[in-house]
């Protein structure tokens, strides 16, 4: 949780960056997430990784988030603004399909 937590704070520039549209993005983007955990629920409760999913949806969407943050900051080379958002995006959905295609 501290290193979630330190990676966010850097992303952010210690939050000097965020403004109340960001954490409007960081919202539209557990809209989908949930809403895949509800599609799912049935079967995430048969195979008992409800909870975990849950969990781990909370932790790793702060994450998405605060990489596209980044493309704001001063701090980082032109390259960087954009690898760093795509990657952790793309680590999300890719583990948001493989928890639907392995459950389903």
């Amino acid at each position: 949780m501290f290193m979630l937590s330190k990676l966010i704070y850097q992303h952010t520039e210690g939050l000097k960056a965020v403004r109340i549209k960001d954490f409007v993005v960081l919202i539209a983007i557990y809209i989908p997430s949930f809403a895949i955990i509800l599609y799912l629920n049935d079967l995430l409760v048969q195979y008992n990784i409800l909870h975990i999913s849950i969990l781990y949806t909370v932790l790793l969407i702060p994450v998405v988030w605060s990489g596209w943050l980044v493309r704001k900051s001063v701090y980082f080379p032109a390259q960087v603004k954009w690898m760093i958002p795509l990657a952790t995006s793309s680590y999300f959905i890719m583990d948001d399909i493989g928890i639907f295609y392995n459950v389903r």
